[in-house]
């Protein structure tokens, strides 16, 4: 595994090209631009008083086609269930109030 430490990064790096194997980066990451992520993606909070991911400003879950298939768009959230496409059958579970 490449390890790239802070201190390292003493000129800004620019240009294009491919990284291939794994990276690991401790201490923060700020980033200007787009970012595509290409596979699956897990944020992992240590921290049991903060989230692993806010969003400032608007979001949207889109449907996925991968050559032929089609993933729809889906938010699931453990033991409460689905929001999703209206085609499909989803339950989100508001507790004993609705």
């Amino acid at each position: 595994m490449a390890q790239i430490k802070w201190k390292q990064l003493s000129r800004n790096i620019s240009g294009s090209g491919a990284f291939t194997g794994s990276l690991s980066i401790s201490g923060s990451l700020q980033t200007s631009g787009s970012l595509i992520v290409d596979g699956n993606t897990i944020l992992r909070s240590m921290d049991t008083g903060s989230y692993s991911l806010s969003v400032e400003g608007q979001m949207r879950i889109v449907e996925r086609e991968i050559n032929t298939a089609v993933r729809k768009a889906k938010l699931e959230i453990q033991n409460l269930g689905s929001i999703g496409d209206q085609d499909d059958d989803n339950v989100l579970d508001l507790g004993g109030f609705f």
